[in-house]
């Protein structure tokens, strides 16, 4: 129950972030950083790691957003609308992956993947099969795991497609099938009853 209240947290602390102007954005993601440290996890390794997409968003805003005209080259013009767009949604991008990235750090795999099947459990009714999309959320999270090893080697155990035909059955993955528990049904009782009303 404890990780399905800091999921909701954590989505709550996500749909919030977007509505901060850009200094509170600027303050949170130092608070953020602050925590980073306290949970002795390095943020600057995060930012070097998606350091392309946050500089793309901060040249592509400038360039695309009208607004009063900064300088222009040939048929290029940079303007201050842009330039300010480009900064709050690079600060919102860092502010949100950061805040995802410590939820991450301080939860378990299964926990995380739980908490995700409470929301998805009401469209089993609704004719989705929930165990099949639970086997594939555990297997995309443990193959984030297995990818996001500094030095991945992946060295196929088969040498020919004979042995590969034959070795199929020590390929099969077992995972146990979703189950809800007595908070489990009371959490999809109010997530009914909330989406009802709304």
């Amino acid at each position: 129950m404890t990780e399905l209240l800091k999921l909701l947290a954590t989505l709550i602390s996500l749909k919030f972030i977007y509505y901060l102007s850009i200094t509170l954005n600027f303050y949170l993601l130092l608070f953020l950083i602050l925590v980073c440290f306290i949970i002795k996890y390095n943020p600057f390794i995060f930012f070097f790691k998606i350091k392309y997409f946050l500089v793309s968003i901060f040249i592509i805003f400038p360039l695309s957003v009208p607004g009063e005209i900064v300088t222009q080259f040939y048929n290029f013009s940079v303007t201050y609308d842009g330039f300010y767009a480009g900064l709050k949604q690079s600060l919102l991008l860092m502010n949100i992956f950061l805040v995802a990235k410590i939820y991450l750090i301080k939860t378990q795999e299964i926990a995380v993947v739980n908490s995700i099947m409470y929301f998805i459990y009401p469209f089993k009714y609704m004719g989705l099969n929930v165990n099949k999309l639970y086997k594939i959320i555990i297997l995309t999270f443990s193959y984030f795991r297995l990818f996001s090893r500094k030095k991945f080697n992946y060295k196929s155990p088969v040498n020919s497609f004979k042995n590969f035909l034959f070795s199929q059955e020590n390929l099969k993955v077992r995972i146990d099938t979703f189950e809800l528990n007595h908070y489990g049904y009371f959490f999809v009782f109010c997530y009914l009853l909330v989406l009802f009303i709304v």
